[in-house]
């Protein structure tokens, strides 16, 4: 993948990237909108002026409000704090009983081989 431009605020990182064989460069955008139904409403107004500039190729990604903790809730029961997980370093271990269901190599075998047209947003939809 290659990186032509990187640009980030407090709420949003676009990034203007190209994969391996692609002509076309695609903007990648990952949000973090704000809990404040106000500023909230900003940030897609900022999103929505932007779009003009990322050209036909471009996704929007993660975050559509998760809370990072409970801090940021407001009302209703306390939510488990799960950034242990993701902080956590574990070493990832292949488990074998996921190749036991029958018909599962040839499955996923055939599910990354063959041409798929479109952008690469939709190759992996499609896999």
């Amino acid at each position: 993948m290659k990186i032509k431009q990187i640009i980030g605020n407090n709420f949003c990182l676009q990034i203007e990237a190209r994969g391996p064989g692609l002509i076309d460069w695609c903007w990648l955008i990952f949000v973090y909108l704000s809990t404040d139904r106000h500023q909230r409403e900003q940030q897609w107004q900022f999103l929505y002026d932007r779009k003009r500039t990322w050209g036909c190729c471009w996704a929007i990604a993660r975050d559509w409000n998760d809370i990072v903790s409970n801090k940021e809730k407001r009302g209703g029961l306390p939510t488990s704090e799960h950034m242990a997980m993701v902080t956590a370093r574990k070493r990832f271990m292949f488990d074998n009983n996921w190749l036991k269901p029958e018909g599962i190599i040839v499955a996923v075998e055939k599910g990354w081989m063959g041409d798929i047209e479109g952008s690469e947003m939709l190759k992996v939809h499609q896999r």
